[in-house]
């Protein structure tokens, strides 16, 4: 066992006290005084050491037989979500064989077309569990139980949670084969270890994981931040970004900043490792003013009831506009991510004198490789614009919203309902509605901006402008700029369609009467199928979304599984369908109840 987390300038400092105490008591005789202190000043040494937590290490093995080779570190920034694991390269293939890393029994089988595809979970005996995802497939034993249930459910999509001695397995047993399902962009395998306890995911890195690094991160980007009203760089209130230039792995740049008020700073990074071309995340970022720590954070674990915290962490109108990712090394009001561990006044700093103030930015890997941002900025007294934000509704679609508490809009067509704690920060609310040319049903709805990032759901309620009886159930909002994304549950309720949203935008009601759109890959009316492995039926729709889908062979349920990245539909044949003429069914229905169907006759 190591220790991981010891905070080492506590250690120092508490080294220095007792030296000090050890110099004053000799000076004084006092030797009785001085060794009690001493002896107190250890005990919380010793409190501080075991107080941190302990990482097994040489526990796990590697969960493949070859060399590991990540594609994706612990950490690392993913659209709306930290990345919990490792993402470990499987050669750009799928089928690779998969291994318990120790001993354990499997607790958790999930299937889904999205997030984690196909995955089992290990619980260990050491208070964690280990997690495989995007699996092609499991071995023999899981697969025959997880078939039973997906046919039973008759679902693609199942949930289970074995018996503890149901699927035992020891170190080194093969449990899966890699693959590229659910959200996965590309063949590789992803890998978590979390607590048994809280299902907090933690740095795989942290058990001794055997993955060559020597490299440092590479520092590529600086930005600079007015963070309010007060702050100004180089005489302007917009953020400045500022070209970095690299010496023998460290950095500089070639000007010095001219700053006043409250300034905050950002940084573009990434990470690879030994004969890798990946970019993936840094394991820590500190920022020093004037050799003073004033910003830490770690990524050694992650709930996932923080990640999406994320938007705030990042510049997330930067994201949205350009893709980049800054890490902006200061914190919004309601920014509640774990992974700052020492940050003074939110990372923010007050300019507010006229001398030289010296920045240094360390970037480093989990393996203490380091990259260095070294540069000063001029401070400047006076020149800060005064202002706050606007703290009164004014009845004509502004208002203030405190980012703790609930906040509530309401016109004669609108309505939203943000619980406490959805925004990062305060804001200034600003609405408007205009027409929309090519819809009756309700006008254009603008909510603030949508690169202002929300952190969970809130209710929306917009009022229908016409009679829609006879399509009441076919209504539902949509955002103009990103289609569906975010929206969901719209229900009709008294003349008004209601939803729950995660973004703000432009927003009206749509109505959705298509079907779903069904083509047939490699099957058609009295098609021989002797030859094929499979039935491949591609399926898609215009607007609300596929909602659910069912196919059978002469009226029986059939096992079709659904790669939506791919909008494709298979069933392989097992062995189960005889030779001879049968009838392929197969429905699909969209969120909005749209229905199409799709029969053919073929041949084995």
């Amino acid at each position: 066992m190591i220790l991981r987390d010891c905070h080492s300038e506590r250690l120092k400092n508490l080294f220095k006290a007792i030296r000090f105490i050890i110099k004053v008591g000799f000076d004084r005789h006092d030797t009785k005084v001085c060794f009690l202190i001493c002896y107190l000043f250890f005990i919380s040494i010793s409190f501080s050491l075991f107080s941190q937590v302990q990482y097994p290490q040489n526990y796990f093995r590697s969960p493949i037989d070859t060399v590991i080779k990540l594609n994706g570190n612990f950490g690392e920034l993913r659209s709306n979500h930290f990345h919990t694991g490792l993402d470990i390269a499987t050669g750009n293939h799928e089928g690779m064989k998969v291994y318990a890393v120790a001993d354990g029994y499997v607790s958790r089988i999930k299937v889904s077309p999205y997030v984690y595809g196909k995955s089992l979970q290990i619980r260990h005996s050491n208070g964690y569990i280990s997690v495989y995802g995007h699996l092609r497939g499991f071995n023999d034993t899981i697969a025959k139980y997880v078939k039973a249930a997906q046919y039973a459910n008759k679902s693609f999509e199942v949930e289970l949670n074995p018996r503890a001695g149901e699927f035992p397995v020891k170190k080194g047993d093969l449990i899966a084969f890699s693959g590229n399902t659910g959200s996965s962009q590309g063949p590789h395998l992803h890998f978590e270890i979390r607590d048994t306890t809280t299902e907090i995911a933690n740095n795989p890195l942290l058990f001794d994981f055997d993955v060559k690094d020597n490299e440092r991160p590479v520092i590529y980007g600086l930005t600079i931040y007015p963070v309010d009203e007060t702050g100004m760089v180089d005489g302007l209130t917009s953020s400045k970004k500022i070209k970095i230039i690299r010496a023998k792995g460290n950095y500089k740049i070639a000007e010095t900043p001219i700053v006043n008020g409250n300034i905050g700073f950002g940084i573009e990074a990434y990470d690879s490792e030994n004969n890798s071309n990946h970019h993936n995340g840094v394991y820590s970022i500190e920022l020093l003013l004037d050799s003073n720590r004033h910003y830490f954070l770690k990524m050694d674990k992650i709930p996932f009831t923080e990640s999406r915290y994320i938007n705030s962490h990042i510049d997330y109108p930067e994201k949205l506009k350009s893709g980049k990712d800054i890490h902006r090394l200061f914190v919004e009001p309601n920014n509640r991510l774990g992974i700052y561990k020492d940050v003074v006044s939110r990372g923010i700093i007050n300019f507010s004198d006229n001398k030289e103030h010296e920045i240094i930015i360390r970037a480093k890997d989990y393996f203490g490789n380091t990259s260095v941002l070294k540069f000063k900025v001029k401070g400047r007294v006076g020149d800060s614009k005064k202002g706050s934000l606007k703290k009164e509704f004014d009845g004509k679609g502004n208002a203030f919203f405190d980012c703790r508490k609930e906040n509530k809009y309401q016109s004669q067509d609108f309505l939203i309902d943000l619980p406490a704690n959805v925004l990062y920060g305060d804001l200034n609310f600003q609405y408007s509605v205009s027409d929309s040319l090519n819809n009756t049903f309700s006008g254009v709805h603008h909510v603030l901006k949508k690169n202002i990032p929300v952190h969970d759901y809130y209710d929306m309620s917009i009022k229908v402008k016409k009679d829609s009886k006879p399509i009441q159930d076919k209504l539902l909002i949509v955002n103009t700029s990103d289609g569906i994304r975010n929206v969901k549950d719209c229900i009709y309720d008294n003349n008004c369609v209601r939803c729950k949203v995660r973004v703000f935008g432009d927003f009206k009601i749509a109505v959705d009467t298509v079907p779903p759109v069904i083509k047939p890959f490699n099957i058609q009316n009295n098609k021989n199928l002797s030859l094929q492995k499979s039935i491949k039926i591609l399926i898609d729709d215009n607007l609300s979304g596929i909602k659910t889908y069912s196919s059978t062979i002469d009226g029986n349920w059939i096992l079709m599984e659904y790669e939506p990245k791919k909008k494709m539909l298979f069933y392989d044949f097992d062995g189960s369908v005889a030779p001879g003429k049968h009838i392929f069914s197969l429905e699909v229905t969209d969120e909005r109840g749209n229905t199409t169907k799709y029969q053919a006759i073929f041949f084995r």
